[in-house]
């Protein structure tokens, strides 16, 4: 048998055997998008804050009826025709709510008055 004549490079798989080029990069156009003017958000929608007040009871007859209100100024008896808080005028007040008028803007408030229980509890046997 005769050995070949370049022994080297046929025994060695891993040789580089002649030139080899990487294939050519395409160069594809990229196209911007347009830009595009920051419009801001809308401003969020003014919420109406109720009266700092809570009913917590009622007095009188229904023709002469009174409510109760917890305010951050202490409790109060009101009456139809009554001013709460500078703020707040009793326009009127039914079994089931108090209507209130605001003076600086005029807005009606209405309150739901709470029902009382009607009978008691009672523990079972008595």
């Amino acid at each position: 048998m005769r050995p070949l004549a370049n022994d080297d490079e046929a025994g060695n798989a891993f040789l580089a055997r002649g030139q080899v080029t990487a294939p050519p990069i395409k160069q594809v156009p990229v196209v911007a998008p347009a830009p595009v003017a920051y419009v801001p958000p809308p401003p969020p929608p003014a919420v109406e804050v109720p009266p700092p007040l809570q009913i917590i009871g009622t007095w009188g007859e229904e023709a002469n009826l009174a409510v109760f209100l917890a305010g951050p100024q202490g409790t109060v008896l009101a009456r139809s025709g009554d001013v709460i808080l500078s703020d707040y005028r009793v326009q009127s007040i039914t079994k089931r709510q108090l209507t209130l008028q605001q003076n600086s803007n005029q807005r009606s408030w209405n309150l739901a008055i709470p029902e009382a229980p009607s009978t008691l509890q009672t523990w079972p046997g008595k």
